[in-house]
């Protein structure tokens, strides 16, 4: 007997072969692009919360988790010291830096792509490391920090 008069509702999605049907939507799409979005929340979250670990760690300037008096011990407070290129900064030492940072874990985790969702977590960490170590390097050059 064939398919023909069976109700459209019922209509197999998957080929024998455990294929998608090529008209058959993505299983779960709206389902991974928001726990991409919940993924970009938390590492976006994260990343401004170890920002300022990050600035210690590029200009060993002082800076100090948030909830260890954060910038109260930077060398930005010292004279006789080269000052810390971010804290000197103002607004762009911070909005410049970060946004290179979450737009990067942006791409990472939201790009069309098939790659696991923990494999572009990876990447965002990584995102974090890498394009905030570059931009913090770019700024310390500009500013002659290291001389």
């Amino acid at each position: 007997m064939s398919d023909r008069g069976a109700s459209r509702t019922q209509r197999p999605r998957e080929h024998a072969n455990g294929e998608r049907a090529p008209n058959a939507p993505a299983r779960g799409a709206a389902a991974g692009s928001l726990t991409r979005l919940a993924a970009l929340g938390i590492c976006g979250g994260l990343a401004a919360l170890f920002f300022i670990d990050l600035c210690d760690l590029i200009f060993d300037c002082g800076c100090r988790s948030l909830w260890a008096s954060a910038a109260d011990h930077c060398n930005v407070h010292d004279p006789a010291t080269p000052s810390c290129p971010w804290c000197t900064s103002g607004r762009w030492g911070l909005y410049l830096p970060m946004g290179a940072i979450l737009g990067a874990q942006a791409i990472a985790l939201l790009a069309p792509g098939r790659l696991a969702v923990r494999w572009r977590i990876a990447l965002a960490t990584a995102a974090f490391i890498v394009v905030g170590g570059a931009v913090g390097v770019a700024f310390g050059l500009a500013h002659g920090y290291w001389t």
